[in-house]
C-alpha cells in the first residue's frame, strides 16, 4: 500500500488485512508440515536430510513471528482508520448540530407569527417585518459566536 493515505478505503484494508492472515496461515501450515515430517520415524532419512528439515523448521520461527507482528499492525491500521472515519463522522454531526440549534428558534419564531390569529397586534406595526428579520439575525449570530467561543468549530 504506497498510496496516499487520504485515499485508503476500508476494503483496502481488509483487502490486505486478509491476505496478510493468508500468508500467515500458509506459513503455519509450511511450519506443522516440516515438523510432522521431521517427528516421524518411520521414515528413513539421512543426516545430511535430516539436518536441512531441522534447520528448515528453525527458518520458519523467525518467519512465522514477523507474521505475527504484520498481522497486529494491519489490525493496528485497521483500527486507526476506523477512528479516523468515527472522527469525520463526529464533525459532521457536530457541524449539523450547530446548524440546527442556530435554526430552532428562528423556526419558533416564523411558527408563531405564521399562526392565523386576528388579535397581534405587532402584525400591524410598520416595520414589524423587518424587527422579526432583525431579531432572526440577532440570534443566528448570537448563536454563532457563542459556539465559536466556545470552540465548536474547531
Amino acid at each position: 500500500m504506497t498510496t496516499d493515505p487520504e485515499e485508503i478505503s476500508s476494503n483496502d484494508l481488509m483487502s490486505c488485512e486478509r491476505d496478510i492472515n493468508q500468508l500467515s496461515d500458509i506459513i503455519e501450515d509450511q511450519y506443522v508440515g516440516f515438523e510432522i515430517l521431521l517427528s516421524l520415524s518411520s521414515i528413513n532419512l539421512k543426516k545430511g536430510d535430516f539436518q536441512q528439515i531441522s534447520n528448515t523448521i528453525k527458518g520458519f520461527e523467525p518467519l512465522n513471528k514477523a507474521m505475527l507482528q504484520l498481522e497486529k499492525k494491519a489490525e493496528s491500521l485497521r483500527l486507526q482508520y476506523m477512528l479516523i472515519q468515527q472522527e469525520r463522522s463526529t464533525r459532521k454531526i457536530n457541524v449539523l448540530t450547530i446548524i440546527q440549534a442556530v435554526f430552532v428558534p428562528m423556526t419558533f419564531i416564523a411558527g408563531v407569527y405564521g399562526m392565523n390569529f386576528v388579535n397581534m397586534p405587532e402584525l400591524n406595526w410598520p416595520y414589524a417585518y423587518f424587527l422579526v428579520w432583525f431579531i432572526f439575525v440577532v440570534i443566528a449570530g448570537g448563536l454563532v459566536a457563542y459556539f465559536y467561543r466556545k470552540g465548536w468549530f474547531d
